[in-house]
C-alpha cells in the first residue's frame, strides 16, 4: 500500500520541480539590480555572469548527461542535480567574491538542467498514455513559479531582505525537495523493466534519433514556443511604450497575457481528458494567429489587454502539446529527446540579436510579425498528422 501511494505521489512531486526551477531562476532575474550593485558590474558583465556563461556551460554538459540517463536511470541525475543546485544557491547568496559567485551561477545551470529536464523525462516515462496532460500540468506549475518570484521579493522586502536571502531560501527548499524525491522509485528508462537486451552505442543512438524526422520537426516546434514568451514581453513592451502606454498600462496588458496563459493551461487539461491533442493544437494555433494579428493591428488601451489575454489563452497549449509529441516520436528515450533539444541552442542565442536588427532597420512591428512563426509553424505540425505509436503503447 505504501509503495502504491509513493507511485501515485511521484508525478505530483516531479511536476513541482518545474515550479521550483522557475522560482529559482526568477531570483537572479528579479534580483539583478541588487546583484549588479553588490559586485559593481557593467550591464555587459552582468549579462555574461547571469546568462551567457551559464547557458554555454549547460549547452556543453547537459546533452551527454541526458543521454546517459536513458541507460543509468533518471533518479540519480534528478536528485543529484537538485542537490547541486541547492548548494549553488547557498553559495550565490553567501559569497562576497565575484569569481565564486560566477562559478556557482555557471554550475547551477547544468545542475538545473539535470534536475529539471530529467524530472520532465521521468514524468513522461511515468504515464506514456497521458503525456500531453502531464506536460500541461508541468507547464502550469512552471507558469506559477514565474509569477511567484516577484511575489517572493515583495514579501522579502517587508523584512528589508533581498536577493541574497532569496537565494539561500531557495537553496534550503531545493535541498529538502531533493530529499523528498530520494525514497521514490522512478520509472525505468528505455521502457525496459529489467534492462535486458543489447544496448546500442551512444553515437549509434544519436544518429538514429537524428534520422527521426518527426522528432526533429517537433523539437523545432518546441523551440518555436520560445517566441511568444520573454521575447514578446520585451518587444511588446517597447511597442506599447512607443504607442504612448505608460508603465501601469503596459503592466496590465502583460499581466493579462500571463493570466490568460494560466486559464488556457487549465482548459487544455480539461480538453485533453477526451479530446485529440493535435486537433486542439490546430485550433489553438489558428486562434493565436488571429488574436495576435488583432493585437498588432488594434493595440489601443481598452483592446490591448483583452487581445493579449486571448493571445496568452490560445498560446498556452502550444508548448505542452508540442513537447509531448516530441517525446512520443522517440517514446523509449526521453533523455535523448531532452538532449537533442539543444540542437536549436544557436537559434536561441541568435534570435534576439536578429530581432533587434530587424527592429532597427524595419521597425518594431516587423520584429513582432516574426513571432507569428510560432503559431504558424505549430499549425503546420498539427496538420502533419498523428505521430507513430510504439507497439508497447498500442498494447496498453
Amino acid at each position: 500500500m505504501r509503495g502504491i501511494r509513493r507511485a501515485a505521489l511521484l508525478p505530483a512531486l516531479l511536476i513541482g520541480v518545474d515550479f521550483l526551477d522557475e522560482l529559482w531562476s526568477g531570483v537572479p532575474s528579479v534580483g539583478s539590480p541588487g546583484i549588479q550593485a553588490a559586485f559593481g558590474l557593467s550591464y555587459t558583465r552582468l549579462a555574461l555572469v547571469l546568462f551567457v556563461i551559464p547557458e554555454l556551460l549547460g549547452f556543453l554538459l547537459e546533452p551527454p548527461l541526458f543521454i546517459l540517463s536513458d541507460r543509468l536511470g533518471r533518479k540519480r541525475f534528478v536528485c543529484s542535480g537538485l542537490l547541486v543546485l541547492a548548494l549553488c544557491s547557498f553559495v550565490v547568496g553567501w559569497t562576497a567574491s565575484l569569481w565564486v559567485f560566477a562559478v556557482a551561477m555557471a554550475l547551477a545551470f547544468p545542475a538545473s538542467g539535470c534536475g529539471v529536464h530529467l524530472a520532465q523525462a521521468a514524468l513522461m516515462d511515468s504515464d506514456p498514455e497521458h503525456r500531453e496532460r502531464l506536460m500541461t500540468r508541468w507547464t502550469f506549475a512552471g507558469t506559477l513559479g514565474d509569477l511567484a518570484a516577484p511575489a517572493l521579493f515583495a514579501v522579502l522586502a517587508l523584512f528589508a531582505w533581498g536577493w541574497r536571502e532569496a537565494s539561500m531560501m531557495m537553496g534550503g527548499v531545493l535541498f529538502v525537495y531533493a530529499l523528498l524525491l530520494i525514497p521514490h522509485r522512478f520509472p525505468p528508462p528505455n521502457g525496459n523493466q529489467e534492462g535486458g537486451g543489447a544496448t546500442p552505442r551512444v553515437l549509434d543512438s544519436v544518429r538514429a534519433a537524428l534520422r527521426n524526422r518527426r522528432l526533429v520537426a517537433w523539437l523545432f516546434g518546441v523551440w518555436l514556443c520560445s517566441l511568444l514568451d520573454e521575447i514578446l514581453v520585451v518587444f511588446g513592451s517597447l511597442r506599447m511604450r512607443d504607442l504612448g502606454f505608460d508603465l501601469a498600462a503596459r503592466s496590465v496588458a502583460l499581466a493579462a497575457c500571463s493570466f490568460g496563459a494560466l486559464i488556457g493551461l487549465a482548459l487544455c487539461d480539461r480538453w485533453l481528458r477526451r479530446g485529440d491533442p493535435l486537433r486542439l493544437l490546430a485550433l489553438a494555433s489558428t486562434s493565436c494567429l488571429a488574436l495576435y494579428l488583432g493585437w498588432l493591428a488594434l493595440p489601443s488601451a481598452p483592446l490591448g489587454p483583452i487581445l493579449l489575454f486571448g493571445v496568452g489563452l490560445a498560446s498556452a497549449p502550444l508548448y505542452p502539446i508540442a513537447m509531448a509529441q516530441a517525446y512520443r516520436s522517440l517514446p523509449d528515450q526521453a533523455g535523448m529527446v531532452s538532449a537533442l533539444g539543444h540542437l536549436f541552442f544557436p537559434l536561441t542565442v541568435a534570435l534576439p540579436f536578429a530581432l533587434g536588427v530587424i527592429a532597427d532597420t524595419l521597425g518594431l512591428v516587423a520584429s513582432l510579425l516574426v513571432l507569428l512563426a510560432q503559431p504558424a509553424g505549430l499549425l503546420v505540425l498539427a496538420l502533419m498528422g498523428r505521430p507513430p505509436v510504439s507497439p508497447g503503447e498500442r498494447d496498453r
